[in-house]
Parts: C-alpha cells; structure tokens; sequence
C-alpha cells in the first residue's frame, strides 16, 4: 500500500526521535506513554488526522520498541517495526550516527521501500 506520510522514528531506551518525510522536521519525545501521547499530537498538527496515509515505521528493538508498538496497536495507527538490518543494508556504506538522522534515513526506508514494508500487527496475548 501507498501511503502519503512516513514517519521514521529512532528508538532508545529513554527517548525516541520522530522525523515526518514529508514536513522535513524532527522531534523527540519520552519512549514512554505520555511521550507517545505528545507524538500523536505533534503528527496530528502537521499531517493532520489521516491516519490512513499514515504509515510510522521504526526498528525491532525488543524491550525498548515494544511499549511504543502497543501503543499504536492500542491507537489503530499503522506501524512497521523493521529488522535494524534490513535498513542497514539498505543504506550501504554511511558515515556518523545520531537520533536525529536515523530518524530521517528510517523514514526514507520506509517510503523507499513502501512495496516491501507491511504493516506489523503483534501477536494476540494468548
């Protein structure tokens, strides 16, 4: 599926940076619920409230990405938690590293590779 919007968001254990495609513009937040809440609104006034253009997509980092995906699971927003190496592959050879521009180079992947990159739904609790 096409979507209009891709956000890309780089996840750590205390602080996730969110980077909108389309608007160029970049934002941390608290990887926690209230952070999550304050991302949701920042999206919301820049892209207004399509969620269903909306694709954010960020890597599978176990504990520290789990809180955020059912979060949006919660939200019915659509979600893509990636293999940190399948977006490093998919950069090639690439020199310094911060928050901020992983934000960025996810969210290219993301819109990149919109044909390969599917919507992730966690498994039921049971």
């Amino acid at each position: 599926m096409l979507y209009e919007n891709y956000v890309g968001i780089d996840v750590s254990k205390l602080s996730i940076d969110a980077f909108i495609r389309e608007s160029r513009i970049h934002r941390q937040f608290r990887n926690e619920e209230s952070g999550f809440k304050q991302l949701i609104q920042w999206i919301k006034k820049h892209i207004g409230e399509t969620w269903e253009s909306l694709l954010i997509c960020f890597e599978h980092t176990g504990l520290y990405s789990l809180s955020l995906a059912l979060f949006l699971e919660r939200e019915h927003i659509a979600y893509a938690m990636v293999p940190a190496l399948d977006i490093k592959r998919s950069l090639g050879i690439t020199r310094g590293k911060n928050d901020q521009i992983d934000a960025k180079r996810i969210a290219e992947f993301a819109y990149r590779f919109n044909d390969r990159v599917m919507p992730t739904s966690l498994p039921a609790k049971d």
